[in-house]
Formats: structure tokens, C-alpha cells, sequence
């Protein structure tokens, strides 16, 4: 099936929206018509663009220009070239294509820049433009008279001080003997040879000047490559060779430091980087933004003869670390107020953030571990403060229950048995059948309190222990425990030595006292045992029993009153107290007390 062709709708558009579809175009002309056309700025270069040391001015003279107009602005840039053709034919030729560049409508600034450039402008202005203002920028004060500007004219000038550049050299370099010096052969390098020779004269005493003149620039490698010893290389601007071939840096100085067996001083900021050591250097780009920030005024009203000429001096001596590091000059040898650039950054410098941050945390670590072992020597003493005071205590509340069961035994149970004792005589004497029962019920009843006397006495210090030893006092503390329990109590027991000191002798039977006393309260054991033995001049005593148990963790949170008591005494006799228990898997006390056997051995420990 052939497809059928679209159809076509023709469209024809009422007058009304012809005019509104024209009212853009119409004010964009209107816009076009009533704007002011830009302006135009005519650039002489000396040389070529990239030739130095105008190629460090002149793109920074086009940015200024535009960054301080609010204005559009049209730059033409050409290259007068007289060191090339110089024939006043060429030079008509020249005139003419400038003539025809700006055939509509002359420049409003012209820029000639360096002295090239500037020469030209003086010889042809009458023929090209003569009144147009200028801006001469970047041209040397020696060569500013020679220029002749008028008072439509304004000048952006540098001073090259040419002694200093050798006095920097030898600052640097004290011992050296022989400078070679590198110009190239165009008429401007020609006239700065020249000046160069009239202010060296002076050093000619003590330094030997080979001027690398008449030749090529491989020639110039060649020679430099190959020295005296205590030499320096003075570049001063290679912009056209002997051999009439134009060069462009930082191509030269990189390739001239390169194959130099000596170090490469500069007179241009924008040489540092490229191969020169250094020197006092001028900035081509600081003369560049000068000639474009006064080009601009001029441009925006203001007569050039408002406009106090613009002259800059070298800088401070700049050098450039790298070079300075090849040829082994330290930096103390520089003159003082000397500026090194591209060292590399120190440790502090390209870590400062990091080691501060660091320093930060270290400081912050710092002050918390001093905080925290500033709160662990208040704690350990308030440890030690309340281990004292409990030492103490405990201490104390001994020698109390030994001073009230003294007094109970030595004085009130001896009262109870006289008075008991007197009841039974009384009853015995009184023929009086009535009242002999009711002295007999009281003898019985004074008896017994004073078995209960005796015994309230030897629980509160048992008075076995002083008299017949640790062993003994256990003994019969199991028996004792086990006849009022009915809990089946074994005890056993190895050679345990003499003399064994009452306060350590007074901890085990303590810590026996209260873990069976534990046992028989809260295990519902069936059986206990206690074993007493001596191991490495260490008492052991172990108590186990087979009842219910219990967790020793959730006791110690409960403050249960019988642990603490038993770790509290372990502690005052600098023993160790170890419990193993668990539900429904029994009790296990162990405790271990130093001691130091003063006589042999006893089965007793008395």
C-alpha cells in the first residue's frame, strides 16, 4: 500500500501578529542604534606577542583595560618588527595596513609597548593618528626622553639599575671572577648592551665581562656550557639572535640554565621559575596593569596631561629556591630582606591544621586523663579513708565484744553462779517445806541464765580462741553449730602452726563463723565441711556446703551484710576471699590469710 503524502495547511498570519512578532527586532535595532560603539585600543608590540619581557605587559594591559571599563572595548594588536625588516619601505607598507585597519573610524588609545614599539610610534604618529592619545607602557627611563610624549601622552616607565644587578651577584656569589653576558643582536639588545658596559665599568677591576655578542643563540649554549670556574651568567633579553632568529622565553632561559655550568641571573620577575637564580628583578606585570589601569582613566575622560608619569623601581632581591638549592647557596648567604620563593612548604606549614587538630585532641585526652586520675586518687583515698575508718571500726567493735564478754564472763556470770549457788544452800537450810520448791524453780532458772550469760560471752569473743588455739576453737565451733542444727558439720584440718596471730586467728574464725552460719540460715544444706590447712605460709580455709546456693554478683548489689563483713576482714588480715556458688549447685568459701610460723609446727595451732 503506498503511503500517502502530509498534507499542508497553509497558515497566513493576520497583520496584528506581524506586528508583535517585529517588536523585538524592531528594539533590539533601537537598542543598537542609541548604544555607544566600543572602543578601540591599537597595541604596538615591540617585537612579537610572545617576545620578552613585553609578553609579561601586554596581556595583563588587554585584561586590565577590559576589567576597569564598564564599556565594550575593541583591541587591535600588531607587531612593528623593525629589527627584521627596517627599510623605510616596509615601513610605508606598515603604515598603510594600519591606516586601512582603522580606515572607519581612528583608535581611542594607542598602547606602544617597550621602546621599540615606542620609537616607531614617535617617528610615525604625525602620519598615522596624531591625536590620539597614548599610554607609552612599559618603555625604560632612559628612553623616555628619546620618545618626546606630549601632553597627549602618558608614560608608564621602569628603571633598570644596572650596577645592582652586579653588586646582587656578588653578594651571592663573593668569589666570583668572571661574568658572561647574554644579549641578542636586534637594535634595542644592542643599545642595553651598551648601557649595560657603561655601568659595569666601574667592576671591571675585579671581574672579567665575556660578552656573548655576534652569535647565534646555540652558539651562546655552547660557550656556557663550557665556563671558567667562579662564573656567573648575567641574561639580560635574547629577542632576536646574530643569526636573525626570533626566540621567546622561557624557552631561552630555560634551555640557557640548562647547559650553564653557572648560575643565571635575571632582571625580570617573570624569568623567576624558568631557570634564574634570581637578582632584583622588575615586574613586567605590574607595569603591564599600571598602563591599563591609566589607559582606562584616559578612555573614560581624563587628559593624559592630568597624569603624572608611572615609574617602577626593582623589587626587593627575589630568588628562586630550587636554583638557589642546585648550586649549594644556602640562604643566609642571600642580602638581607631577600624573598625565596617555590621552597617547599615546612612540616608546620603544610600540616598545621592537622598537627593542630591533633594537638587539640592530644590536649583534650590530656586533660581527661589527668581528670581521670585526679578522680582516681580522690577515689583510692577515699577507699583508703573508709577501709581505715572500717578497719578501725571493726577493730573497735572486737576489743569491745572481748571488754563485755570479759565482763559478762569474769563478773556477771561469776554472780549469777553465787547467787545460784547461795539459792541452792538457802533451799537446802529451809526446813520450810512450802518454800523450798519455789528456791529450787529459782537456782534453776539463775542456771540457766547463766548458761546463757556464758554463752552470749564466748559469741561475743570467743575465749576458746586466746586459750587453746585456732584449731581447737573451730573444732568446737563445728560441734557446737552442728548439735543446735542438727546441719552435719566436718572438719578437718592439717599442720597448722604455733603462733599464729590473734588478729589472723580471729579473721578465720570469723569468716568459719559466718559462712556457717550462712549455711545453716539460708542453704538448707544437708551437710558442711570446713577445712583448715597451710600452704606456702598461707592459712587456708575452706568452707563448702551442698544447700540451694546463690549468686554472689546479686548479693554483692543487695549490700549483704555477711559478705561484706567476711571481704572486709580478709582484707584487714591482707588475705583474699573467694566465693563460687550458683543456684541449686551448693556454696564454696576459700579464704586465704599470709602468716609467718614464729615456733614449730602444732596440731592445734596454740
Amino acid at each position: 500500500m503506498k503511503p500517502r503524502a502530509p498534507t499542508r495547511t497553509a497558515f497566513r498570519p493576520s497583520p496584528l501578529r506581524w506586528a508583535i512578532g517585529l517588536l523585538p527586532i524592531v528594539a533590539a535595532l533601537g537598542a543598537g542604534w542609541a548604544a555607544d560603539p566600543p572602543k578601540r585600543v591599537l597595541i604596538l608590540d615591540s617585537f612579537g606577542r610572545d617576545s620578552a619581557p613585553w609578553s609579561y605587559s601586554t596581556p595583563v594591559i588587554k585584561t586590565e583595560l577590559a576589567w576597569q571599563l564598564s564599556t565594550p572595548i575593541e583591541v587591535h594588536e600588531v607587531s612593528v618588527e623593525d629589527s627584521r625588516f627596517g627599510d623605510t619601505k616596509a615601513q610605508a607598507a606598515f603604515i598603510e595596513y594600519l591606516r586601512a585597519l582603522f580606515h572607519s573610524r581612528s583608535p581611542d588609545l594607542v598602547v606602544p609597548v617597550g621602546g621599540q614599539a615606542a620609537r616607531f610610534w614617535t617617528d610615525h604618529r604625525q602620519a598615522l593618528f596624531p591625536s590620539t592619545p597614548v599610554v607609552f607602557g612599559a618603555i625604560d627611563a632612559r628612553l623616555v626622553e628619546t620618545v618626546r610624549p606630549s601632553t597627549n601622552d602618558a608614560v608608564v616607565a621602569f628603571k633598570l639599575d644596572l650596577s645592582a644587578a652586579i653588586e646582587i651577584m656578588l653578594e651571592v656569589l663573593p668569589d666570583t671572577t668572571n661574568v658572561a653576558v647574554v644579549f641578542g643582536d636586534s637594535p634595542l639588545e644592542r643599545f642595553w648592551r651598551a648601557q649595560c658596559r657603561q655601568a659595569w665599568a666601574p667592576f671591571t677591576n675585579r671581574l672579567h665581562f665575556t660578552w656573548f655578542e655576534g652569535m647565534s643563540f646555540e652558539d651562546i649554549c655552547v660557550r656556557a656550557a663550557h665556563l671558567p670556574p667562579r662564573s656567573a651568567v648575567g641574561y639580560g633579553l635574547l629577542a632576536v639572535d646574530a643569526a636573525g632568529i626570533p626566540h621567546t622565553e622561557p624557552q631561552v632561559v630555560r634551555r640557557l640554565s640548562a647547559v650553564a655550568n653557572a648560575p643565571v641571573f635575571g632582571l625580570y620577575e617573570e624569568q623567576l621559575g624558568h631557570g634564574i637564580i634570581g637578582g632584583r628583578l622588575v615586574s613586567g606585570a605590574s607595569l603591564g596593569r599600571a598602563a591599563g589601569q591609566i589607559g582606562a582613566r584616559i578612555l573614560q575622560g581624563e587628559p593624559p596631561a592630568a597624569i603624572a608619569p608611572w615609574v617602577a623601581s626593582a623589587g626587593p632581591p627575589t630568588f628562586d629556591w630550587r636554583e638557589l638549592h642546585r648550586w649549594g647557596i644556602p640562604n643566609r648567604q642571600l642580602p638581607p630582606g631577600s624573598v625565596v620563593r617555590f621552597q617547599p612548604p615546612s612540616v608546620w606549614e603544610r600540616y598545621r591544621w592537622f598537627i593542630l587538630a591533633a594537638l587539640s585532641v592530644m590536649l583534650a585526652q590530656a586533660a581527661t586523663i589527668a581528670a581521670m586520675l585526679l578522680q582516681r586518687t580522690w577515689r583510692r583515698r577515699a577507699e583508703t579513708s573508709a577501709y581505715a575508718l572500717s578497719g578501725r571500726l571493726i577493730t573497735a567493735q572486737e576489743d569491745e565484744r572481748r571488754r563485755i564478754a570479759r565482763d559478762l564472763h569474769d563478773d556477771l556470770n561469776q554472780r549469777l553462779a553465787l547467787l545460784s549457788l547461795e539459792l541452792d544452800l538457802a533451799g537446802r537450810g529451809d526446813g520450810r517445806s512450802g518454800l523450798r520448791p519455789t528456791l529450787d524453780a529459782l537456782a534453776g532458772q539463775v542456771k540457766d541464765l547463766s548458761s546463757d550469760v556464758h554463752e552470749l560471752s564466748y559469741r561475743l569473743h570467743p575465749a576458746k580462741l586466746d586459750q587453746v588455739g585456732l584449731v581447737t576453737a573451730a573444732q568446737a565451733l563445728c560441734n557446737e553449730l552442728s548439735a543446735q542444727s542438727g546441719l552435719r558439720i566436718r572438719f578437718t584440718h592439717g599442720e597448722i602452726p604455733r603462733g599464729v596471730p590473734m588478729e589472723t586467728s580471729l579473721c578465720v574464725y570469723r569468716v568459719l563463723q559466718e559462712a556457717l552460719g550462712n549455711a545453716i540460715a539460708h542453704s538448707h544444706a544437708a551437710q558442711a565441711c570446713a577445712d583448715l590447712d597451710m600452704s606456702d605460709s598461707r592459712l587456708c580455709l575452706t568452707v563448702s556446703d551442698d544447700g540451694c546456693g546463690f549468686d554472689p554478683v546479686q548479693a554483692r548489689r543487695a549490700d549483704r551484710l555477711g559478705l561484706l563483713c567476711m571481704e572486709e576482714r580478709a582484707r584487714l588480715a591482707q588475705g583474699q576471699l573467694e566465693i563460687r556458688s550458683g543456684p541449686g549447685r551448693g556454696t564454696i568459701i576459700e579464704l586465704t590469710v599470709p602468716i609467718r610460723a614464729r615456733n614449730g609446727a602444732s596440731g592445734d595451732g596454740a
